[in-house]
């Protein structure tokens, strides 16, 4: 196993070469972890004995690496019935991944559970005999589901379709419903010659659905639109779901310099500009433009912010562009974009200089929580979260947030510490766990602060809350096996492992729908709302208690345009009113 997985890595790098997440992981925590598994350095197993805060617990996969493999995020969703999916890659062709339909080498892999009979309900593998990777996902309303990801196979489910070079951005629209050979309903490499990558989609108000990830392609689909140099460029590009998968894309752009950079995490707002957040290790290009450059010195990274308006000029589309952090590493994965020029940030930081210049720090890398406001350029919220070990970091910045409705954050990661913000979190056994925490920015006191995991490697984590019932949905990677939190896996070097954690009393925004004096309509694909008291906030929220949107009310009515259509929960004090949208 160790000498493919050498081979294996070896061959991905030679593929990805000069891309941003390569360059990254090189000198991430990555390499330590992996030489203390193949030589076997771990604390002796604790056996299994899991959280009482874990409701539902669950490993996936086969006798090979599933989940882990390509260094890549994952995605996990919660349906509107309840039921859970999640996308992420496999190598495994038995155990649960049996009738998957795995084509060779690894597969891009879809999986929809129902936790309350522990059924799979759809379990199948996208791709050829290359490698073919998912990582990001929208449930649409209609059942059908987009994905994107990577892949460089031809044949299989790439068969027919126009492969552009070494590895393409890849992006498929799926109905599970249908029969097996007509699920697939779009299917589209988007790239050139180069590497190319996909980590994240979302959808715009009118339906565009948006892409973001990183480039090494000057051809191809690429001609002409920006590669800055030899490495990597933060890549955005843009679909029309009307439009059969050969017809000309609706947006494509590359940023940054000459050195590598991406965006790992997108939104769109409702004026139909972009905000994109990433990280740039280049100063010049698009960031010699930018209000504040990048910090570092040579190849050192900075996290970096960008607000784009496709419609706009090609000279004039970057509305807001600027870099944070200090002369060590920095990146951020993750990006909510409230109102009143606010932007919330997460990621992960190294450095204690620039603008970590009087935050406690702990240690090598940490977990970065940032709030910018973006008229003054100001850090109204910064903090970083850690021990004296790795924290934030493993292969891929995976660090997720989510707002809760009383204005507190949730915020998950991985960690290595077991001190610090740490020493009461329970790590597991120093190697990586799944670290869970909820933070209030008012009095940036911790509300909830666990590890979750086992004395293996559990690493790679993503998750969806679930306000109204009090749950936060979690999926990862793990090493363990019938270990710490973690049951019995299925014999390969990764599994997939998804948990939830009841964290409430079930009492969110789903059982306070008392007063309904609120009122909404849709007008010229904008909802309005009515009922509300003038000066004061109100909010949207989506089914699972998220925070979407927040505002003041400038008058008894106002409007909103939200980037999904679905069912949403508008709030104001105690009136209370669910919409569909």
């Amino acid at each position: 196993m160790q000498a493919t997985a050498q081979t294996d890595t070896a061959g991905i790098s030679s593929q990805m070469t000069g891309t941003f997440a390569i360059s990254r992981a090189a000198q991430s925590f990555h390499l330590d972890a992996e030489r203390n598994r193949s030589e076997g350095v771990s604390r002796a197993p604790m056996g299994y004995a899991p959280s009482s805060d874990i409701s539902y617990n669950a490993v996936f996969g086969g006798s090979y690496d599933d989940y882990y493999y390509n260094w890549n995020n994952r995605d996990i969703k919660i349906a509107s019935d309840g039921t859970v999916w999640m996308c992420a890659g496999t190598r495994s062709a038995d155990g649960d991944l049996t009738a998957a339909g795995n084509h060779g080498s690894s597969d891009a892999w879809l999986l929809h559970i129902d936790p309350k009979t522990n059924q799979i309900l759809y379990n199948r593998c996208f791709g050829g005999t290359g490698k073919d990777d998912f990582c990001s996902m929208l449930l649409m309303p209609d059942g059908t589901i987009w994905v994107c990801g990577t892949t460089n196979s031809s044949d299989g489910d790439l068969n027919g379709v126009a492969v552009k070079g070494s590895q393409d951005g890849w992006v498929l629209h799926i109905d599970p419903t249908a029969p097996a050979t007509s699920q697939i309903l779009y299917n589209r490499c988007i790239g050139g010659s180069g590497g190319d990558m996909f980590y994240r989609i979302a959808q715009g108000n009118d339906n565009t659905i948006w892409l973001c990830g990183e480039t090494l392609s000057a051809d191809g689909d690429n001609t002409s639109n920006g590669l800055h140099g030899s490495n990597s460029d933060a890549w955005l590009v843009a679909i029309d779901p009307t439009q059969n998968a050969t017809a000309a894309l609706k947006y494509n752009r590359c940023f940054g310099g000459k050195e590598p950079d991406v965006f790992f995490a997108l939104q769109i707002i409702s004026d139909g500009t972009v905000w994109c957040a990433g990280g740039t290790t280049s100063k010049d290009g698009d960031i010699a433009t930018a209000l504040v450059g990048n910090h570092g010195v040579a190849s050192s990274t900075d996290g970096w912010l960008v607000h784009i308006n496709p419609k706009d000029a090609l000279t004039s589309q970057i509305k807001y562009n600027c870099c944070f952090g200090g002369t060590d590493e920095e990146v951020f994965s993750n990006i909510t974009v409230l109102a009143n020029n606010t932007i919330w940030l997460c990621g992960a930081t190294a450095s204690t200089d620039g603008d970590l210049t009087g935050v406690t720090t702990h240690g090598n890398d940490d977990v970065w929580l940032a709030c910018v406001n973006t008229g003054t350029n100001v850090l109204t919220y910064n903090r970083c979260f850690g021990g004296t070990d790795t924290d934030g970091t493993n292969n891929f910045p995976s660090i997720n947030f989510a707002f809760a409705s009383d204005g507190t954050i949730w915020v998950l990661a991985y960690s290595c510490s077991e001190d610090a913000d740490l020493t009461d979190a329970g790590n597991h056994g120093g190697y990586g766990d799944v670290w869970l925490f909820n933070v209030d920015p008012a009095t940036n006191q911790f509300k909830y602060n666990k590890c979750f995991g086992g004395t293996g490697i559990d690493k790679l984590p993503t998750f969806a809350l679930d306000e109204a019932k009090g749950y936060i949905w979690v999926s990862c990677c793990t090493t363990s096996n019938n270990d710490g939190d973690v049951p019995a896996t299925h014999g390969g070097s990764w599994d997939a492992w998804i948990f939830s954690v009841k964290y409430g009393s079930g009492t969110g925004i789903d059982n306070v729908l008392a007063d309904n004096s609120l009122k909404t309509w849709i007008e010229n694909g904008v909802l309005h709302v009515s009922g509300l008291t003038a000066g004061k906030q109100w909010n949207v929220y989506n089914l699972s208690g998220m925070l979407i949107y927040q505002n003041v009310a400038t008058d008894t009515q106002n409007i909103v345009s939200l980037q999904n259509h679905g069912i949403y929960i508008i709030k104001q004090g105690n009136n209370v009113v669910k919409t569909v949208y």
